[in-house]
């Protein structure tokens, strides 16, 4: 059975995610449903009190990553509430938060250990 091209992005961002980057498998969850029915590619959370905290929050998409990607990525996590949002897409990765108040990013996945000092302070 083919994969779709999202899927294969989604297949390979997890891959990445978990193998190489620390990620571990128990805090990942993979079309996540959100309010309204909508659903999140991967979303990486925390232990958190009794129970998680949203830290980041990944899009998968098949093409180019465009404005149209980054608006429909912040409208998800306007539910979620992760302080960083990867968009991935065949060619392209990039993450980005908030600092100082204006947006930043990067054109990587930041490691898990990276991630999770700024998601427990």
């Amino acid at each position: 059975m083919r994969q779709a091209p999202e899927e294969r992005v989604r297949q390979r961002v997890l891959a990445l995610m978990i193998e190489k980057l620390g990620y571990p498998k128990a805090l990942l969850s993979v079309e996540k449903e959100i309010a309204s029915l909508r659903r999140v590619d991967i979303l990486c959370s925390l232990p958190w009190g009794e129970g998680l905290k949203a830290l980041l929050l990944v899009e998968c998409k098949a093409e180019i990553l465009d404005l149209l990607a980054e608006r429909q990525a912040f409208g998800y996590n306007r539910s979620v509430g992760a302080p960083f949002i990867t968009l991935a897409s065949q060619t392209q990765i990039k993450t980005l938060w908030m600092e100082q108040g204006r947006i930043v990013s990067v054109p990587f996945i930041p490691s898990f250990a990276e991630l999770k000092k700024y998601g427990t302070s």
